[in-house]
């Protein structure tokens, strides 16, 4: 009886420990203005979603767009399902070795 619930204990430890993982890579960035993704890398394009400084977002390529304070790299991002983009400027994270979309 005892052993059982010695592996019981080590299974549901390690199946937390898997969805925990799962979690937390869903997002590798986080937006540090308040700022709109855009349906493309330019601010005059249809918005897609506001988002709030701390906002955790998966950014999964980088690429070139509009210029904006003399920086044309934006990047594109996914919150709660929708795809957008979002400026360099507003969005900080792990984003040094993304692919170019």
């Amino acid at each position: 009886m005892r052993r059982i619930i010695i592996v019981t204990g080590i299974v549901a430890t390690a199946a937390l420990g898997v969805v925990g993982t799962a979690a937390a890579s869903d997002t590798n960035a986080v937006i540090t203005r308040p700022t709109s993704s855009y349906t493309s890398p330019s601010d005059v394009t249809m918005p897609v979603r506001s988002l709030e400084p701390g906002t955790p977002v998966l950014a999964q390529c980088f690429t070139e767009g509009q210029q904006l304070r003399g920086n044309s790299t934006w990047f594109r991002i996914t919150k709660n399902g929708d795809s957008g983009f979002v400026h360099r400027d507003t969005i900080s994270g792990e984003l040094a070795g993304l692919r170019h979309c």
